[in-house]
């Protein structure tokens, strides 16, 4: 019900996984962004099935609902590692999340020191649990 170009920005967290459509979704955040408006988002890629999670992305998949729906990528992140993700969605042991969220960090340091920054950046986003987008809307015929 929003009319078009009527937001500055959207902001929507670890919600993109529960979007029915996300090319529909996307088209609609973009309607109703102003020009130059921004989107930050996120969603899950590795984690298990919760509520009614129905598509998990990946940097590819978000770039390209970006692109179709005229939003320009300006950052993309990779949200909480592949220990957290083992152990709270594969074993089951979310209670310990503030540990092994610490084990994530312990590791990540580490692999940047043994391998270099580029190559623990790129084992986070081969192995990361979520990725967020920073976008800004690039033009305004998008209605």
């Amino acid at each position: 019900p929003f009319s078009h170009q009527s937001f500055d920005m959207i902001l929507t967290t670890a919600t993109l996984e529960h979007f029915y459509n996300p090319f529909i979704a996307f088209k609609e955040m973009s309607r109703v962004l102003k020009p130059n408006g921004i989107l930050i988002a996120s969603g899950s890629f590795w984690e298990r099935w919760h509520g009614n999670s129905c598509f998990h992305f990946t940097p590819g998949g978000l770039k390209l609902l970006c692109h179709f729906s005229d939003l320009q990528i300006s950052d993309i992140w990779s949200g909480w590692g592949f220990i957290s993700s083992i152990s709270s969605h594969a074993l089951g042991l979310g209670r310990f999340k503030k540990y092994t969220y610490l084990l994530q960090r312990i590791f990540d340091a580490f692999l940047s020191q043994i391998k270099g920054p580029k190559t623990a950046k790129k084992h986070r986003f081969s192995t990361s649990g979520s990725f967020g987008i920073f976008a800004r809307k690039t033009t305004g015929h998008n209605l």
